[in-house]
């Protein structure tokens, strides 16, 4: 997916910006461990959604979680954000 996104469109999906703590993480973009330098993971943060209506769950026990995912623009990524739903 890297060679997809240019570093614009992961600044405009990165979790950071998030008010629900979704979107992307970057590579060393979380430290469990303050010894270390970053976390060795990156990817995506959603909540659930219905793939097929886009509506997306809401429920007291999501608490900070709850709200819409943050996802990719269709263009580069054809596919991407039904394919995630269905998984």
């Amino acid at each position: 997916m890297a060679h997809l996104l240019t570093r614009c469109c992961y600044c405009q999906l990165d979790i950071h910006k998030s008010k629900n703590f979704k979107g992307y993480t970057a590579l060393l973009g979380e430290n469990t461990n303050p010894e270390n330098r970053g976390d060795l993971h990156e990817g995506f943060d959603l909540g659930w959604e219905d793939p097929g209506s886009g509506t997306v769950r809401s429920s007291e026990d999501d608490g900070s979680m709850a709200g819409e995912n943050i996802w990719p623009d269709e263009a580069p990524l054809p596919g991407f954000r039904r394919a995630v739903l269905e998984y």
